[in-house]
């Protein structure tokens, strides 16, 4: 009879872990699948009818904050509006990033390495999860002033 009660005492113990487990992994993989990109949702809450005044101010402050894929996402929206003004392109806002780099490479003092160095790093803010670093907001600063001769 004494086996029998441990015997049941191990299954117990055993299967209690076992449903532990599985808690535990149904959970981190709910959590994954439910996971979506920063950065869309970052450049969902830019206005359309936002002002240059305005984004400089709010990429300084995230820069100051830290919150560095923030201000790498909103200064590609302030070069969005820089091509638009300053390049015309019409619908330099709307286009979609590829599209853009095909239309503005070789005007003004874009070449496509540096281009594509710009381009890789807000890929980097707006379609993965990865962190962006302050090295990496300081490189794609320093390309947009020397794309655009804005400086902050």
């Amino acid at each position: 009879m004494t086996g029998n009660v441990v015997f049941y005492i191990i299954i117990g113990i055993v299967s209690t872990l076992f449903l532990g487990l599985f808690i535990l992994l149904l959970f981190r993989f709910s959590k994954k699948r439910g996971t979506s990109f920063k950065g869309k949702i970052i450049e969902s809450e830019i206005a359309n009818n936002i002002t240059e005044e305005v984004l400089f101010r709010k990429i300084a402050c995230f820069f100051r904050q830290g919150k560095y894929q923030h201000a790498v996402i909103y200064l590609f929206y302030l070069f969005r509006i820089f091509c638009k003004e300053n390049l015309v392109i019409r619908n330099a806002k709307t286009i979609l990033y590829n599209n853009l780099k095909k239309a503005i490479v070789g005007a003004a003092n874009i070449s496509q390495l540096e281009f594509d160095k710009f381009l890789v790093i807000y890929e980097k803010a707006r379609f993965t999860n990865e962190e962006i670093t302050r090295a990496d907001f300081i490189k794609i600063k320093t390309l947009f002033t020397k794309f655009t001769d804005y400086s902050f």
